[in-house]
């Protein structure tokens, strides 16, 4: 009877070790990602300053000689625009951020144009939009309104997925639970030279212990 009760008490001990290591992996690895993503400044992690994202619901509403079909927008004329007249406030925008899809080409020259609230041209950019995830760092100019100008760009097509800017340098967060989960697998696989199941459950409990046991 002793006998079954001390191995009940040892699984018992190997269970509670085994969640506590899955806790202790996870905690981790969460740690570990929002430093890997924050670039090692975790304190800044949801420090993303002003930021506004642009849906295809609006843009669609703001387009000079382009067509929309099918998720798609194509370039009719020699020269085209997209703009963007509603950012709210006039901001010092300092990146672009854009997920661009479905291109039948390498890339999209636009000129861009920033403007304040009453139309003045305040500054102007080229870029060159590329298919995928693509981050742009802007001039600098505060602006309350921008302008897309596509110049013999005819026939080029693309879709959007994001269209983004941001007064700061977005943070790569959506790949934060991908990492996480990744940085967990490490820690929890890792194996070091003393394995977390062979320390006694009471330090894990603090319970008939001390530092200076523990020591």
């Amino acid at each position: 009877m002793s006998g079954n009760t001390d191995v009940l008490m040892k699984t018992k001990i190997f269970l509670v070790k085994i969640c506590i290591w899955i806790l202790f992996s996870i905690i981790t690895g969460i740690s570990c990602a929002a430093w890997y993503v924050t670039g090692g400044n975790i304190t800044q992690f949801y420090n993303r300053g002003d930021s506004l994202q642009f849906y295809t619901e609006k843009i669609v509403n703001n387009l000079q000689n382009i067509s929309f079909e099918n998720e798609k927008f194509i370039i009719q004329g020699d020269t085209a625009q997209i703009v963007f007249d509603s950012l709210n406030k006039n901001n010092q925008w300092n990146y672009l951020k854009t997920d661009l899809y479905n291109m039948n080409c390498d890339s999209i020259t636009a000129q861009i144009v920033f403007y304040d609230r009453t139309w003045q041209n305040v500054g102007e950019q080229e870029l060159n939009l590329m298919e995928g995830e693509n981050l742009y760092q802007l001039n600098g100019e505060s602006f309350s309104k921008v302008v897309f100008c596509f110049e013999n760009e005819q026939g080029k097509e693309f879709s959007i997925n994001k269209f983004e800017i941001s007064t700061d340098k977005m943070k790569d967060d959506e790949k934060l639970p991908a990492v996480s989960v990744l940085f967990s697998i490490i820690c929890g696989s890792s194996k070091e030279n003393t394995s977390i199941f062979d320390i006694p459950l009471s330090v894990f409990l603090c319970t008939d212990c001390s530092i200076g046991k523990i020591m």
